[in-house]
């Protein structure tokens, strides 16, 4: 039986809003793991694979009913989350012109956010010409709210001008 001369500790929500439980074997080993994987390693009587995840059908994290649970590989997982970001308009920091970005590209957007990277921009000519102006001093970069559906602020439009 999975997990069954395990001490099974607290169940906690994490800063990611997901749940966590902490788990102690029977060797004193401790392991904290994500609660659904927990559930779904129990129901199933087996433990999960490396390539193995476990999806929130209705894509919410806190309903770990175990009809609302899947066993996906990793690689379906991550193209399912692809898939369901809603496409966002962004405005272009460079030429201002509104554009829709979705799946892969939305999702890369975010991810250089993120990591503190300028953008997103409507084409790799304003990629360019923002690069340009940086080098050249004549634009500085500003972070932007990552969470707002259109990426630009008075300051930037005025900072485009000179």
């Amino acid at each position: 039986m999975v997990y069954e001369k395990c001490k099974i500790g607290n169940i906690y929500k994490c800063k990611d809003g997901r749940l966590r439980i902490h788990i102690v074997y029977p060797n004193g080993k401790t392991v904290v793991m994500s609660y659904p994987k927990f559930l779904m390693e129990k129901y199933r009587n087996r433990y999960l694979t490396e390539e193995e995840t476990v999806d929130h059908i209705d894509c919410n994290p806190l309903n770990n009913a175990i009809s609302n649970l899947r066993i996906l590989s990793r690689n379906e997982h991550a193209f399912i989350d692809v898939k369901t970001l809603k496409s966002q308009i962004f405005i272009c920091p460079v030429c201002g012109e509104e554009f829709e970005l979705s799946g892969k590209k939305l999702s890369a957007s975010i991810y250089n956010r993120k990591q503190g990277r300028a953008g997103p921009f409507c084409s790799k000519h304003c990629v360019g010409v923002y690069g340009a102006s940086i080098q050249n001093n004549k634009m500085v970069y500003l972070p932007i709210n990552l969470y707002s559906p259109i990426y630009t602020t008075k300051k930037q439009q005025e900072l485009q001008k000179i």
